[in-house]
């Protein structure tokens, strides 16, 4: 691209000795307000959270979409409905700077089975207030168990200072990729014994993936 621009900039550099150089007015268009809607499905929980914000640049865009009607059905007909929430309700998912002008949207609570299941099918459909509607399907990941380590299924784990750990777990085979999350605190008070000086701040918090679903294992913290 640049070598195009010093190109361009030559050759009307030159022309301007003959002819002089014209420049062509160019108008830019206004972005379209577009709704965007991002849900996600976790297996097992009795209620789901989504959010529904607009694109920047439009003079919508800082008016949160409420009063939609969302709702998410399963391929056996079962319908989840979602309500308009406080944003808080949503923070744990989205953590972004546009969520003072997104709603957040929480599913009812079906008792005692859970809606979304593991492997299945569901359809999201949003309709906005003037009408316009926005659908999306999605097929939630298959079940999938940890093999290593097996101590973590207790809930704690115990490692020697400087050594890694290998974490596995049975593939699941609608899988897209695996997510690793990890928070650690008081890592602040841990590395002050080894003369590293940190600033005050928020727990650090590791993130790792595994993009293939036959991909099943990660080196933690390494990977």
């Amino acid at each position: 691209l640049m070598t195009t621009l010093r190109n361009i900039f030559i050759a009307c550099a030159v022309s301007v000795l003959v002819a002089g150089c014209e420049l062509t007015e160019v108008v830019i268009t206004d972005p379209e307000d577009v709704v965007v809607a991002e849900f996600v499905l976790v297996a097992g929980l009795f209620e789901q959270v989504g959010v529904l914000h607009r694109t920047r640049g439009t003079d919508e865009s800082r008016t949160p979409v409420d009063d939609a009607v969302v709702e998410v059905r399963a391929t056996n007909g079962e319908r989840l409905r979602y309500f308009p929430a406080e944003t808080e309700r949503c923070l744990q998912q989205w953590r972004d700077e546009t969520l003072e002008r997104t709603a957040c949207y929480v599913s009812e609570r079906i008792l005692p089975i859970p809606f979304v299941r593991p492997a299945e099918e569901y359809a999201l459909m949003v309709t906005l207030p003037d009408g316009r509607e926005l659908t999306g399907v999605t097929t939630v990941p298959a079940s999938f168990e940890l093999l290593r380590p097996a101590a973590l299924l207790a809930g704690s784990c115990a490692l020697p200072p400087d050594t890694t750990l290998e974490v596995s777990w049975t593939r699941s085979s609608s899988a897209w990729v695996y997510v690793a999350e990890t928070e650690l605190q008081g890592i602040r008070e841990a590395l002050a014994a080894r003369g590293v000086e940190l600033e005050d701040g928020p727990p650090l918090r590791l993130f790792g993936l595994s993009v293939s679903n036959a991909d099943t294992t990660i080196v933690f913290p390494t990977e």
